[in-house]
């Protein structure tokens, strides 16, 4: 394994070359362009003053032997500049992960950096280049929006207890409902069902959230472990307007910045679950299933503005380590704000 030479900054802390090429193995060296190409690795979004890895993958159609510069700026200040390297056989993919120090963020934003990787030929002529942005994120995404926060009237329903304490230690303001039987009484809000929680086991919760919503209540279901949900027709459910069902894009278009794998922390184990339909005696059903399943995002929306969505992205396990776990709550909890209702000017 070659460790990267640093040329600049002291934020680089090392490269690793994740895939082990064979010396004997390399075939004459064709520096022809287009004989190899560079592309990033999904979205890079990261916690700042944090070590994290940025991975780009190379391939060479034909067999080369060159170098990769690598630059790290934020907007038009360059933080380093490194250079490795690189030989690929003929055929071969690679990917190599640069390990990157990132710096601190100002004023609490999320701030735009930017990594850029240059393949050179033997002479030092530029053949192809990628860029790829990298978000840094500050820990707390509610920075001078705990009014805003306390404003929201959360209403916590968490047997596993497991969203409570991340509530308590975020300091999300909050309001524990520890009988479902009570929630009846809800008027307006928004509840949020805790990680985990067994659909199947809590008939009283599944029998009241569509009727809480058709009244205005806004609920989030968060990864929920099991259970079915009767599909909501016009014709059962009052002032029913629309049902969306969504993939993993929804985690994109809720803010781009945000990585839709996340969640996904290792490929051998097994992913996230997700939703399904089925038809239990002629009567269609919303499932939870262990598998995975294209469809993670379900919601029914009211008239009343109110809605009820069923969220199977897994927003605990990386909590502390990926900023899209906290930040897609922030931006659900946006959404579901009065000032983003469609009716909010009424």
């Amino acid at each position: 394994m070659n460790w990267y030479k640093l040329l600049g900054h002291p934020y680089v802390i090392a490269a690793i070359v994740l895939a082990t090429i064979p010396n004997s193995s390399l075939l004459a060296a064709d520096d022809a362009p287009g004989s190899v190409s560079v592309k990033p690795v999904g979205v890079q979004s990261h916690f700042a003053e944090t070590t994290a890895p940025l991975r780009f993958q190379f391939h060479a159609t034909k067999a080369f032997a060159g170098r990769v510069l690598w630059q790290y700026a934020i907007g038009s200040r360059t933080v380093t500049r490194i250079e490795e390297a690189l030989e690929l056989n003929a055929g071969e993919t690679s990917t190599i992960e640069l390990t990157v120090s990132l710096p601190q963020v100002r004023n609490r934003t999320i701030l735009e950096s930017e990594i850029t990787a240059v393949i050179v030929d033997a002479a030092g002529n530029e053949l192809t280049s990628s860029k790829q942005a990298v978000y840094l994120f500050p820990k707390d995404p509610y920075v001078a929006r705990r009014e805003w926060l306390k404003s929201l009237d959360i209403q916590l329903f968490d047997p596993e207890g497991k969203t409570a304490k991340r509530f308590e230690s975020d300091e999300i303001p909050f309001n524990r409902i520890t009988n479902a039987n009570t929630l009846d009484n809800l008027e307006s809000g928004i509840l949020i069902v805790g990680h985990g929680v067994s659909l199947k086991k809590q008939r009283a919760l599944v029998g009241s959230m569509l009727t809480l919503a058709a009244r205005g209540v806004q609920i989030v279901v968060l990864a929920p472990s099991d259970g079915t949900l009767d599909y909501p027709t016009p014709q059962d459910v009052t002032r029913l307007s629309k049902i969306t069902f969504q993939n993993r894009q929804v985690i994109s278009q809720l803010d781009k910045r945000f990585d839709p794998e996340f969640d996904r922390v290792d490929a051998n184990e097994n992913q996230p679950g997700g939703l399904e339909l089925t038809s239990v005696r002629g009567a269609l059903k919303l499932e939870v299933v262990e598998d995975a399943s294209d469809w993670c995002w379900w919601q029914a929306s009211f008239e009343s503005g109110g809605s009820c969505t069923i969220c199977c992205i897994d927003l605990e396990t990386t909590w502390e380590s990926a900023p899209t776990a906290r930040f897609l709550f922030a931006s659900i909890l946006e959404e579901l704000s009065p000032e983003h209702l469609p009716n909010s000017s009424e």
